[in-house]
Parts: structure tokens; sequence; C-alpha cells
């Protein structure tokens, strides 16, 4: 496997020949070369004399700090082929230092390189570089070359949340029906027409998933085994994504959980977290095995598939894309819409959502058309300023409590509003 890595960066080296920064280029080259003689030698690797000059480290933060740098304004100029450059150094000497890690010996090893560095390699490389396709496979497998199998048993810290307990007054509740009742062929029917479907449950489709049973998110030690203590998640810190001091920060899967989702005390706990909108089983892939696509997500609409964030346009899943929502208790995601048909699934915990039809859009004020918020409210809804938003109090709503097992659709341009009543965990499947 390690040889056919090899030959797959080796192969692709030489697309970087974009006369953007050719030496960086040439370093890369070297060092898989120096990979490949090491792999190639037939002396023992302890007593490997083949020169190995360390820079796969060095080459991997000069692309990191030129891909963060596309995010800043004076950077935002920057052609799709400076882009796609960085973004391909980025992923490829992340892999190039899995590579080292795994061939080098101990005494040749930069003291840097440690199986951390290198699985928080990997994460920049697939949350900050958009790594895809083929590269996407490689960087899973030598995630579990390097991570090993998972434990036979893990121990249990399940999340007791009574959502009986939950009690929340709905005034306009939607629907809800029994997946017995709802079959591929009546759900086209529920969903095809945009402009009179609207939002609905559908219960018991998902009791068999093994989220609900055998590897039960609702436990956290086994998230945390299955994504990995070290590995860096995306989390945005802040109320809601809407205010000043909203911020994002990769950190610890762990950390997140001990001092985000948990915490033992309050002094333990840090500013308010949320793992939304991502896709985790793309970084951390074991958890694939834990949930299935829904049926229901492949029923033509005659609108056009969710894009994933690297363009590939439905590229594996039939076209659905999956998306991880994880926090405690408390997190909001502001009034906003999707363009895309979502189903909703409610895994650990209990949310609530608040629904506005596309016909309400006069009434919610959105954010300005060139703003980057323009499929979001600028109202506050649970404490609206009626003085500045005044038509929002005649804006017509419905509501509902999503509770584990619960299957929530969404038609596209709906905006809702969505609180955690408790911990909470979720799939999205924007279809």
């Amino acid at each position: 496997m390690l040889n056919d890595l090899a030959l797959f960066l080796r192969t692709n080296v030489y697309n970087y020949r974009m006369g953007i920064d050719d030496d960086v280029a040439d370093a890369l080259s070297v060092e898989i070369s120096n990979i490949e003689r090491l792999l190639n030698s037939t002396r023992d690797c302890a007593n490997n004399t083949v020169y190995y000059s360390n820079k796969g480290p060095n080459i991997f933060e000069t692309a990191l700090k030129h891909v963060r740098q596309f995010g800043q304004s004076d950077h935002r100029n920057q052609g799709t082929d400076t882009r796609l450059f960085w973004a391909l150094v980025l992923v490829d000497s992340a892999l190039l230092q899995a590579l080292e890690y795994s061939v080098v010996s101990e005494n040749q090893k930069s003291p840097e390189l440690t199986g951390i560095s290198v699985l928080n390699a990997l994460d920049h490389a697939i949350v900050v570089g958009g790594a895809s396709r083929e590269r996407l496979r490689w960087i899973h497998q030598m995630i579990d070359y390097i991570e090993g199998p998972m434990p036979q048993r893990i121990p249990s810290s399940r999340v007791v949340v009574d959502c009986a307990l939950v009690s929340v007054d709905l005034q306009h509740p939607i629907t809800r029906y029994s997946a017995a009742d709802v079959d591929l062929f009546l759900f086209q029917q529920m969903v095809q027409d945009s402009q009179v479907s609207r939002p609905f449950i559908i219960e018991n489709a998902v009791d068999q998933w093994p989220v609900f049973v055998s590897r039960p998110w609702a436990n956290l030690e086994y998230l945390r085994v299955a994504v990995g203590h070290n590995r860096l998640v995306p989390v945005e810190l802040g109320a809601k994504y809407t205010d000043g001091d909203w911020t994002q920060e990769l950190m610890p899967f762990g950390r997140f959980i001990d001092e985000v989702v948990y915490p033992s005390s309050v002094e333990e706990a840090c500013k308010a977290g949320y793992l939304a909108q991502h896709d985790l089983v793309s970084q951390a892939h074991r958890l694939r095995r834990d949930f299935w696509i829904p049926d229901y997500t492949q029923v033509s609409t005659g609108r056009q598939i969710a894009a994933h964030n690297d363009g590939t346009d439905g590229l594996v899943d039939g076209g659905v894309q999956t998306n991880v929502w994880f926090g405690p208790k408390g997190t909001v995601s502001p009034l906003h819409y999707d363009k895309s048909d979502n189903l909703f699934v409610q895994v650990v915990g209990c949310k609530y959502f608040r629904f506005y039809s596309p016909d309400e859009s006069g009434r919610v004020y959105a954010y300005p058309q060139e703003s980057m918020l323009n499929n979001t409210s600028q109202v506050d809804v649970s404490n609206p300023d009626l003085g500045r938003y005044p038509l929002f109090e005649k804006a017509q709503y419905t509501e509902c409590v999503v509770r584990p097992g619960d299957m929530l659709y969404i038609p596209p341009k709906w905006w809702h509003y969505v609180r955690s009543l408790s911990i909470s965990a979720s799939i999205s499947f924007w279809f």
C-alpha cells in the first residue's frame, strides 16, 4: 500500500507545473523521491542510510499558510490556478507526512513528526484543503494504517436525555406520519412540487440504524474512539453565526466533547461551541457504517442535486450531501433557508424547529443580496426587535420538536430556525 501511495504522489506531482511556485513543486518531488528510495531499499529500515531531508512538514506549513490566506479580503482575488495549486500541495504534503511517519526510521524522523501531528495534517487536508476523490480515499487508508483497528470493547458513557421531560408548547405543529404510511411513491408526491410541499416528520423510519442500537452515538466514548480523540474538527464558537464575536476553530474532538458538549464542571466548560454542518463522515469514515442514506433521498424531485463543497455534485451517496450537527444544549442556527431538499434525522437529544414558508420572505428581513448571509434573516427569532422589523410579527409559522428517530423533511427555500433543547446529535441529508 505504501508503495502505491508513493507512486500516486509521484504521478500527480507533475500536475503542479503551473508556473506558480516551481521551488515548492521541486521540493515536494525530491521528498517523494527520497521516500521511494527508502521503500525500494532492501536494507533494514533501522539501519537505512538513504539520505532523508525531513522537509515534508515545512512544505505542508507553507501550503497551509497560503490556503488560509485565500479567505482573507486582500487575497480573495487570487486566481483559480493559484488556489488549486496550493490546495493540491497541502493535501499531498499531508499524505507525504503520513508516508514519512510510516517509512522513515525513528533516528531520521523530525521530532515534530508524530502520530498526532500526521493525523492533524490529514485533517487539515480534508477540512482546509478540500481533499476529495482519490486523495480522500488515500487519506482514509493512511488514517486506518496509523490508528490501527478500533478496540473491540469501548467504555460506556451514555448521555441520557429524556425528551419526554422536554416541554415545549407548540402553537402551530407540523404533521407527523408513520414510516409505514409513507412509501417512496407517496413521498415523491409530497415533495415533488416545491410550491405546495411543506415540512413534515416521518416516525419509525430509522429505528434500526446502528446509531441507535449497536453503535449508539449517545455513547460519547464510542464517538470519541470512532472519530479519534486528537482528530481536529471545525467548531463554531459563539452563540450564533450572525453574532459579531462568532468565530471558528479547529479543535481536537476529545477536547470538544470534554469542554463543550459534556464538561465535567463549570470550570472546564469553554465558550459556547457547535460542530455544525460538517461532513464528519468524510473525515471520520468509520462513522459511515453507523447509518444508511435514506431511500427517500433517491426520489426524483426534478430539482438540481445538492452540490458538495468540493464541487463534485453528488460524487458519492447517490447525489446526497451528508452533514453532522453535534453540540450542547442551547446551540442555535439563526433563521435561514437552504437551496436543497433536506431530510434531517435526530439521533441524540431534542431540537426545536420553527418554519416560515418562502411566501413569508418579505416579512423575515433577509440580509442584503450582496451579503454572504443573504440566505439568513436579520431577526433574532427568540427575541425579535419589532421596532426594527415590524412585519415579522405578522409572519405565519409552523413548528416542531424532533426527538431521537424522527426524520424531518424541509423543502428548499423554507426558512427555519433551530435551537437545541439538550445535548444533541443530528444528521442532515441534502438531496
